[in-house]
C-alpha cells in the first residue's frame, strides 16, 4: 500500500512538472536554475549553464568553486570562459593556473582556450609565446585572434620587435590584421 502511494506520488510530481513545462517553458526552465534555499545558484545542468555562471561571477575563487564543483561539465570550451574570465577579474595566475590544470587533466584544449590563456599572459611575452609554439606543436592554427594576443604580450612586455615579427608572419599566412 505504502510502494503504491509512493508511486502515485512521483507520479503525481512528475505530471505537475509536465504540465508547467507545457504552460510556460520559460518559466519552468528559469525555476530549475533559480537560487536555491540557502541563497546559491542551482547547480548547472551542462556547460551552457556552467559557462554562464562563470560569466556571471565576480570573484576568482568562486570560478574555482564552480570548475572543481562541475567537473562532469568541464570542456575545452568551459575552460576557456574562465581562464577570460580570470583575466578580466585581474587574476592572470588563477587563468593560467586552470589552463595548465586543465592540460595536466588530459582535457584537450583549443583554439579558444589556447587565445585565452595568451590574452592572461599580460606582459609575459616569454609564456605567451612558449603557449603559442604549444598551439602549434598540438596541430592547432594561430588565428587573429592569436596573433594579437601574442603581439599584445609582446608589446606589453617591451619586445616590439617580437611584435613587428609577428604582424610581418601574419601578413604571410594571408591572414587579415585588425
Amino acid at each position: 500500500k505504502e510502494a503504491t502511494m509512493r508511486r502515485c506520488q512521483s507520479s503525481s510530481l512528475l505530471l505537475a512538472a509536465v504540465v508547467s513545462l507545457l504552460r510556460s517553458p520559460r518559466a519552468f526552465f528559469v525555476g530549475a536554475l533559480a537560487t536555491t534555499g540557502r541563497g546559491r545558484r542551482a547547480m548547472p545542468n551542462n556547460h551552457k549553464d556552467l559557462t554562464r555562471q562563470i560569466k556571471e561571477t565576480r570573484r576568482a575563487d568562486e570560478v574555482h568553486r564552480l570548475l572543481e564543483e562541475h567537473q562532469a561539465h568541464v570542456d575545452a570550451y568551459v575552460v576557456s570562459t574562465a581562464v577570460a574570465q580570470l583575466r578580466r577579474l585581474r587574476r592572470p595566475r588563477d587563468a593560467l593556473e586552470v589552463f595548465e590544470r586543465s592540460k595536466a587533466r588530459g582535457l584537450a584544449l583549443n583554439g579558444f582556450a589556447y587565445n585565452a590563456a595568451i590574452s592572461a599572459c599580460g606582459k609575459n611575452w616569454v609564456k605567451a609565446t612558449e603557449l603559442f609554439d604549444e598551439l602549434q606543436e598540438r596541430g592547432l592554427e594561430p588565428t587573429i585572434v592569436t596573433y594579437n594576443a601574442l603581439m599584445s604580450a609582446c608589446e606589453k612586455g617591451g619586445q616590439w620587435e617580437k611584435a613587428l615579427d609577428l604582424f610581418e608572419e601574419l601578413i604571410g599566412r594571408g591572414l587579415e590584421p585588425q
